[in-house]
């Protein structure tokens, strides 16, 4: 959206494959930076302070390293430094945010798939701007719920920005999403094939396998990060037809979900 408003935008942080900030600072050639920022940075960077802070959603993660309260602390940390004129754009939906709402320094952009009270916000099938409509979610190229809402996060920020409505509608249309991120990758054999291998989280993959309106193959497996795995037991019982697993908790999966198809 930016760059489609003629901005010189900088993307990089924590995404992969991604560019560190740090090296785009040394270059100076760029009006707007947009960072990714995980926890784990959050904890080393104590002066950190973006003009715009956007927080999505706050969902268990990392409780291997984290426990729940101190993940949620360094999540609301974005916002720690900023002052009155900085903006936090925040999920009016999510029951971690609203809890903590206090919590957050600067002016406050909601948005919501719920609520039509909020700055971005869906509609009978539109994506809304305050009472302006952008676009309809059907010409969103990537599928599901969790996109709309992530779309509308980036239509609020896009506002703050004063970006023409046609430069906003036409980053939507063209966004095809990041690697590793529900990224299309072709057909295999008349199948769609997507790799969603940057989704770590069971509330997440929940979320991801929704998107699809028919059940799935899913190769699915990695290292345990002392969360709870329901949300990814429901996924399976809702959208796979087959599942594959790999990696160190393949068996402990296997077994939970032999044992609860029983």
């Amino acid at each position: 959206m930016l760059k489609a408003a003629g901005k010189k935008a900088f993307c990089g942080g924590n995404i992969s494959p991604g560019r560190p900030f740090s090296e785009a600072l040394g270059h100076r050639r760029y009006e707007v930076y947009v960072i990714e920022i995980s926890t784990f940075q959050l904890e080393r960077c104590p002066s950190f302070r973006p003009n715009i802070g956007v927080l999505l959603n706050i969902t268990a993660d990392h409780l291997n390293r984290h426990s729940l309260e101190g993940y949620v602390n360094l999540k609301l940390s974005l916002f720690k430094n900023h002052r009155a004129q900085d903006r936090a754009v925040l999920n009016a939906d999510d029951e971690n945010i609203k809890k903590r709402l206090e919590q957050v320094k600067g002016q406050h952009i909601l948005f919501s798939l719920q609520r039509t009270d909020v700055d971005a916000y869906l509609k009978e099938g539109g994506l809304f701007l305050w009472d302006r409509k952008i676009i309809d979610r059907g010409n969103l190229p990537l599928a599901g719920l969790h996109n709309a809402a992530n779309a509308l996060a980036a239509i609020a920020v896009a506002g703050e920005f004063n970006l023409p409505q046609e430069a906003i509608r036409s980053g939507l249309r063209k966004f095809k999403g990041l690697p590793h991120r529900m990224q299309y990758l072709g057909k295999l054999k008349g199948r769609e094939v997507y790799n969603n291998s940057m989704c770590t989280n069971p509330v997440a993959f929940y979320h991801s396998v929704r998107a699809f309106d028919e059940p799935s193959v899913i190769i699915a497996g990695g290292t345990e990060k002392g969360l709870t795995l329901e949300p990814f037991i429901q996924g399976v019982k809702e959208q796979a037809r087959f599942v594959v697993l790999f990696g160190e908790n393949a068996e402990r999966l296997k077994k939970i979900l032999e044992k609860d198809s029983r």
